[in-house]
């Protein structure tokens, strides 16, 4: 790595950041910045420093600057980044963040954030629509925390992987402005990770073209903000559902768990061992997740080749080791700052559109002639020989578990070490193989330890590691990346769940995902106000809420359907939770209590821009788990189709499938009329009147099923109600309630289907 590069990035950080706290200590001594990194924090370099004392064009004319001087780049890269990332307000201070969400999808809003440390502990940090409390004691605890971490400052790769992990800590909520009429969504973090992207793209353009004259950067500002400087890449693998999904075995559960950690993990040591041979950093990735992710990376011959080489030599891995079962597609486009700007929306919106694209078609067209050979002409084992999970007829061996693949062998073993470790090795493969690992591209595989002392004593001893990986961890360790990762498990093991499971036992699955999210990142925000940095800052906050914060919901949930007060330890464990979807089992009547924390939680935390819809299934603990996915995901289908009428106009989507096709609800619907109102009314009823028993209420609900077909079960309905009227004064005034209630359910069809969804919740709750 070019220490120049190294040296442009801190100095990126160090600037960025004591630009942005000298506003909270402007008379103070504080401000007084080079003397202090100099003399307090030892830091001699003057290439570095530089960046402290000239922080505008003014103070670059006053003194007569080298042309290859770094600060040129800074500036630059402030000026690409921030061109219009500030807007004028009077409604809100600039000392707070202003959400992301605020005018997303034609949203109209004023939620901002309270300025915190990004902890588990510490809960979701919702935006607020009413006044916050700026504390400067946090900002103070910043400054703190930032003087500590350069007093150990280390020209290397590895000491900027850790130093943008603490600024994620400490700056996601932390605005870029503070001045009293300017507001913002951009946090002092992303401002400060797209300011270091575009100044190392920046670099390695001017270098490409033997340039090293960067005052043209200030000379011709226009020129460059023209310029194709970016290249905007995008990879998306295909077959992770068949992949995932496609195992059946008495283990599927953990199989499938491990697969999609797998594939995360895959992911995302492609992207890193591409950037390392591009010499840039993992700042330069805008966005990771479900599969898929975008990078900006300079536009350049060197970039473009070993792109388009590297993505070959994985696929040829790939092929190799999955056949056509899985296959990472991509594509890119050429970029100018001034494409990202927001005030150019609409070809901004179109590079998206041409990535996309490009991907598809190269998704139509995967393979080679030779590779195509190989595919169809390739001697086919005997196929009455199979893999015992995967189905597959190559690379059998035979395993104390029976006939099984290398691969589902691999991942069978290392299933067992996710739950109890923290962080994962990246490692070249050798003869001395672990236990239990899981192979990488390049001659590499994945392994891993339960704590920091393990990998300590592992990392110190073997000359084979390349790279480390920490699941959920805000710690910043200079060889360590942070992932975030939905893992939350209550148990592995379906029939423990099932057995935690209140009244029948049976297992919940939820599949849901975002509504038109895609559409949302590329159309989301009005013209004027789309931009790079803004898609960034949603895309992270996207994989925030649902690869993170998903953990917080599961472990502290809130409501219940059996009245079990909060916070509840959802007896559930996730299968997969991408940057817009999730796939969740547990405990039936759990699954449904998390299903409303679920869509509350994310109508909170985007202001109710964006929506969710989900499938719910019930099945037994024996059902095949893929055939569980298969069934909830068709049922996720039927609630993204589902139509309705809410305050006068006609919605679609923001729905939940319940069981099968027949119960079909807005989430509004199914929590306040079917959970709140008519399922409480049964529990109600039942609980003071328990002698009707099950056979009275089964008799309600075959009269309700058959109602559309034989209007005469109305007046049998009304019949079986007045007949089975109590003695007692007070239970016959609760039984008129309740049968006056029924009644008028029975005559509306919307309150019929949401009655008999509710007599369903309910005899599953009471069955023993």
């Amino acid at each position: 790595m070019d220490e120049r590069k190294i040296k442009l990035t801190i100095g990126v950080v160090i600037s960025a950041v004591e630009e942005a706290l000298a506003k909270f200590y402007k008379d103070s001594d504080k401000a007084n910045s080079y003397d202090f990194f100099e003399e307090k924090l030892n830091i001699k370099d003057k290439e570095i420093l530089d960046f402290l004392f000239y922080k505008n064009e003014e103070e670059i004319r006053k003194q007569e600057l080298s042309k290859n001087n770094l600060v040129y780049i800074n500036l630059a890269a402030k000026n690409f980044s921030r061109e219009r990332n500030c807007h004028s307000e009077k409604n809100i201070s600039g000392s707070f963040l202003a959400s992301i969400f605020n005018n997303l999808n034609g949203n109209n809003k004023n939620g901002k954030y309270q300025a915190k440390y990004l902890s588990h502990d510490q809960g979701i940090n919702y935006p607020e629509l009413q006044d916050v409390k700026l504390d400067l004691d946090y900002y103070e605890e910043i400054e703190n925390k930032i003087q500590d971490k350069l007093k150990d400052l280390e020209i290397n790769k590895d000491y900027i992987g850790s130093l943008f992990e603490m600024l994620e800590n400490y700056l996601t909520y932390v605005p870029i402005s503070r001045e009293k009429n300017e507001t913002t969504d951009i946090s002092l973090y992303d401002d400060i990770k797209m300011r270091a992207t575009f100044a190392n793209c920046i670099y390695d353009y001017f270098a490409a073209k033997n340039q090293e004259d960067f005052s043209l950067l200030s000379t011709d500002e226009e020129k460059f903000f023209e310029e194709d400087i970016f290249y905007l890449y995008s990879f998306d693998f295909s077959g992770i559902q068949s992949f995932i999904y496609n195992i059946s075995s008495d283990k599927a559960l953990r199989s499938l768990r491990t697969r999609s950690f797998y594939l995360e993990i895959l992911l995302e040591d492609i992207i890193d061992t591409l950037l390392e041979r591009l010499n840039l950093f993992r700042s330069n990735l805008l966005y990771s997740g479900g599969g898929h992710c975008y990078l900006i990376l300079p536009n350049t011959d060197f970039v473009k080749n070993t792109v388009k080489e590297f993505k070959e030599e994985v696929n040829k891995w790939l092929l190799n080791l999955f056949g056509s079962e899985l296959y990472l597609a991509g594509g890119g486009e050429v970029s100018s700052a001034k494409t990202f700007n927001d005030s150019n929306s609409l070809e901004y919106s179109q590079v998206f559109r041409d990535i996309s694209n490009k991907i598809s078609k190269n998704k139509l067209h995967r393979y080679n002639g030779n590779e195509l050979k190989k595919l169809n002409f390739e001697e086919v084992p005997d196929g009455s020989m199979e893999c015992k999970i995967c189905r597959r007829v190559d690379n059998l061996i035979e395993s104390e578990k029976g006939l099984i693949c290398r691969i589902c062998d691999e991942i069978e073993n290392f299933s067992r070490d996710i739950l109890e470790s923290k962080i994962f090795l990246v490692e070249i493969n050798s003869d001395i193989k672990d236990e239990s690992s899981l192979p990488l591209p390049f001659n590499k595989i994945l392994t891993s330890v339960k704590n920091e002392k393990e990998f300590k004593e592992k990392f110190k001893n073997r000359a084979s590691y390349v790279r480390a990986y920490r699941k959920n961890d805000c710690q910043e360790e200079n060889y360590i990346s942070k992932l975030w990762i939905g893992d939350y498990s209550y148990d592995n093991k379906l029939d423990i769940l099932t057995e935690n499971s209140e009244g029948i036992k049976r297992i919940g699955v939820l599949r849901a995902d975002v509504d038109n999210l895609g559409q949302s990142f590329v159309k989301g925000f009005a013209k004027g106000d789309a931009s790079l940095t803004r898609s960034a800052v949603f895309s992270r906050n996207m994989s925030l809420f649902f690869k993170y914060h998903i953990n917080y919901l599961l472990e502290r949930g809130e409501f219940s359907i059996t009245g079990e007060k909060a916070p509840i330890k959802r007896k559930s464990l996730i299968v997969y939770s991408g940057g817009d979807d999730i796939f969740v089992v547990g405990a039936w009547n759990d699954i449904i209590g998390f299903s409303i924390d679920l869509v509350k939680s994310l109508e909170k935390f985007t202001l109710n821009s964006l929506t969710i819809s989900g499938g719910l299934g019930l099945f037994e603990d024996k059902f095949p788990i893929k055939a569980m996915a298969e069934i909830t995901g068709t049922l996720e289908d039927y609630a993204k189709a589902n139509k309705y009428e809410l305050d006068g106009e006609e919605k679609t989507k923001n729905s939940v499938s319940l069981f099968n096709k027949d119960n079909v609800y807005s989430w509004k619907d199914f929590e306040e009329k079917v959970l709140d109102e008519k399922l409480k009314l049964l529990q109600d009823y039942f609980t003071e009147i328990d002698e009707r028993g099950k056979s009275f209420l089964y008799r309600i609900l075959y009269l309700l099923r058959n109602d559309e077909s034989d209007r005469l079960n109305i007046a049998r309905l009304a019949y079986l109600l007045a007949r089975l009227e109590p003695q007692d004064k007070d239970l016959k005034e609760k039984h008129s309630e309740f049968s006056k209630k029924v009644y008028r359910y029975a005559r509306n069809e919307k309150d019929r289907r949401e009655l008999i969804s509710a007599i369903y919740i309910f005899v599953y709750l009471e069955r023993r």
